[in-house]
């Protein structure tokens, strides 16, 4: 293909000579090709001296090796020239009968059977293509909610894990105090009965109360502080409620606006029933929790050794965790000026951003590096050049691209002084011919196509807006599905 990308542009390509003789005997080149016929002079194959473009060409016969090109302007004269075999007049003949029928087949113009079948093929392309992108949604759409439903999942089973070990923690600490307390007990029955005898148990029995005062106002301390928390754990329950009775009034709300409402009010509510579920069990188990820190703080008052302080205090944090995990997963959703829960992450169009910066720079990378290429190529193809062996076409080439030309400003120059003399603007099939077309044509086109395109996409979009808007809630997400349509 890069072969192909270098040879196109060469002089030669594409052009089949003949050796031909005019009247006068003069041997010269004839050049056939997908443009016209082309008349060079012996020793040069690259620039034609004369050029008949298919277009302004009326007739071309041959009696025998003698060949006669007729002009559409019948004022000028007949090209008459001569062939050695008439074998290359029937070859000469049939590539011009080829190269003319293909170029008028690519100038024609479709009949409206073609063009009615083209605009319904065109339009069964856009339809399926918009079945695709529609389906490719719904899948992200699903993907994304078996997405959120896992990590839900793996949110509760966390949650459950905590709680089986802060009812293991919870056991062990009450087995802990039963033995305490029957070790207190077996204490004070001894103390109680060498009370009389030995001093020692009354200085037993004297620390025994002194760390029971300190049991005692450590357990006030703990009482009031689980106050705090049960306090912060109603307003954070009554908080949740509140948030849970907006939503419930904006689905409401939203579902009532239309006929299709119930269906979105129905998905909504089964979008968010998990996380209310989550939020649920949560606020049902922490309670519990917090209920067993105080009665094991409690329990533990009466102890009199120095691991009754240790237990409570190790047992108190699971409490102050589960308030934080329920606070972190109680937040409530943003909401929008009119009145939407807004599901688009801050960071979607930054990605999106550099997503399209990404593709942009890759792509740039890799035209530089085919050009790059094909300058090594081309640079490889010149050092590989032998001096001694190149052909008068060879030094013809090199000289041209030495002074700027090529073969289409070549061919531009002939056709333009042809049409300036036979009259090729009289033609209305003119304007069908690729390279005679203005910039501000160019331009005028390039415009009414992409108005025509986004006629279409808008047209979709109209179509499917129902299912747009209850898919995306937000106008962050709107915007980003309307940037990837355009």
């Amino acid at each position: 293909m890069e072969y192909l990308k270098v040879a196109q542009d060469l002089e030669m390509y594409g052009i089949n000579y003949f050796v031909i003789k005019n009247k006068k005997g003069t041997q010269l080149w004839l050049g056939v090709d997908a443009f016209g016929l082309n008349i060079y002079e012996q020793d040069d194959q690259l620039s034609p001296k004369i050029s008949f473009p298919w277009g302004e060409i009326r007739n071309v016969e041959y009696h025998g090796k003698k060949f006669c090109i007729m002009p559409t302007d019948k004022r000028s004269p007949s090209f008459v020239f001569y062939v050695a075999k008439t074998r290359t007049s029937d070859l000469i003949m049939q590539l011009c009968i080829g190269n003319h029928d293909m170029f008028m087949k690519r100038r024609r113009l479709d009949t409206m059977e073609v063009q009615q079948m083209k605009a319904q093929a065109k339009e069964e392309r856009a339809r399926k293509l918009a079945e695709r992108d529609r389906l490719e949604r719904e899948k992200q759409a699903r993907l994304e909610a078996e997405r959120r439903q896992m990590e839900l999942e793996e949110r509760l089973r966390q949650m459950e894990g905590e709680v089986r070990k802060a009812i293991h923690a919870r056991m062990q600490t009450e087995e802990t105090l039963k033995m305490v307390t029957e070790q207190v007990k077996v204490a004070q029955e001894e103390a109680q009965v060498h009370a009389r005898k030995n001093l020692e148990a009354e200085e037993e029995v004297r620390r025994a109360r002194q760390n029971a005062v300190r049991s005692e106002e450590e357990r006030m301390a703990m009482e009031r502080k689980v106050q705090q928390v049960e306090s912060a754990m109603h307003a954070q329950l009554r908080h949740q409620e509140v948030a849970d009775g907006v939503q419930r009034v904006d689905h409401d709300t939203s579902g009532g606006g239309g006929g299709g409402g119930g269906g979105s009010g129905a998905s909504g509510e089964g979008r968010h029933s998990p996380r209310h579920q989550a939020s649920g069990s949560a606020s049902a188990k922490s309670p519990s929790s917090s209920l067993t820190g105080i009665s094991a703080v409690s329990s533990g008052s009466s102890s009199t050794t120095g691991n009754t302080s240790t237990t409570a205090t190790v047992a108190s944090p699971p409490s102050g965790a589960g308030l934080d995990v329920l606070t972190a997963n109680s937040s409530p959703r943003p909401l929008t000026p009119h009145g939407e829960i807004d599901l688009t992450p801050n960071g979607d169009m930054e990605e999106l951003s550099k997503q399209l910066e990404k593709e942009s720079q890759a792509y740039q990378e890799r035209s530089r590096y085919i050009s790059d290429q094909l300058s090594a190529l081309k640079t490889q193809m010149d050092d590989l050049k032998m001096e001694d062996r190149m052909t008068r076409n060879d030094l013809l080439h090199e000289e041209l691209i030495r002074l700027g030309n090529n073969k289409r400003l070549a061919l531009d120059k002939v056709d333009c002084s042809v049409n300036e003399c036979h009259g090729f603007e009289s033609y209305p099939w003119k304007l069908f011919f690729p390279r005679k077309k203005s910039v501000v044509l160019v331009v005028v086109e390039l415009y009414l196509c992409v108005a025509a395109s986004f006629m279409f996409y808008m047209h979709v979009f109209c179509v499917s807006h129902s299912y747009i808007l209850h898919t995306y809630r937000s106008a962050s997400e709107l915007v980003c599905v309307l940037v990837v349509l355009v």
